[in-house]
């Protein structure tokens, strides 16, 4: 509630106790609940900071290709499609590859999604043969550790790329 301060022309806000303590319960309890969530945010602005270039992402890839492979595959997830979509197309990538014992780079500029495509793909080849394939992941430190196991156990191999440079979620 407003009341007329002593000066004249001068107002002061007063609020009651309880609002205050209110208050206080409200920011403590959102501090506790919000931090991880504002570590995330913060974490998600800078990969957005650091503008996704297709040219470094496949110069980065080729350097894991030995010399004498003349070329591998590259798979962008770049485009407006459905997450099922591109996970069954990579799936499709990640058998041809495999055949042709040749290596598939992948990366693209939302690494959350990247991630869900792989996963959603390796599970699509569950019980394939994928021996001959080589995936080149590029992506945030913290991706190795979700597609390691599931890549290994495909029976391909796996090359994990730091992209873009510092990021992470």
């Amino acid at each position: 509630m407003w009341q007329p301060a002593a000066d004249a022309g001068v107002r002061r806000r007063w609020t009651s106790p309880p609002a205050v303590a209110a208050a206080l319960i409200t920011l403590a309890l959102a501090g506790l609940l919000g931090v991880r969530t504002w570590e995330r945010y913060q974490a998600l602005q800078k990969i957005a900071a650091v503008p996704f270039d297709i040219d470094e992402a496949m110069n980065l890839a080729g350097r894991q290709v030995p010399n004498e492979v003349t070329s591998f595959y590259f798979f962008v997830l770049d485009t407006p499609t459905s997450l099922r979509r591109d996970a069954e197309e990579l799936a499709t990538k990640m058998q041809a590859a495999a055949l042709e014992h040749d290596y598939l780079g992948i990366t693209g500029p939302d690494p959350n999604r990247n991630l869900r495509t792989v996963l959603r793909a390796l599970e699509a080849v569950r019980g394939k043969d994928l021996r001959g394939l080589v995936v080149i992941y590029l992506g945030p430190p913290d991706h190795r550790r979700h597609l390691s196991a599931p890549i290994a156990g495909s029976g391909a191999r796996f090359l994990f790329v730091e992209f873009p440079r510092g990021a992470s979620i």
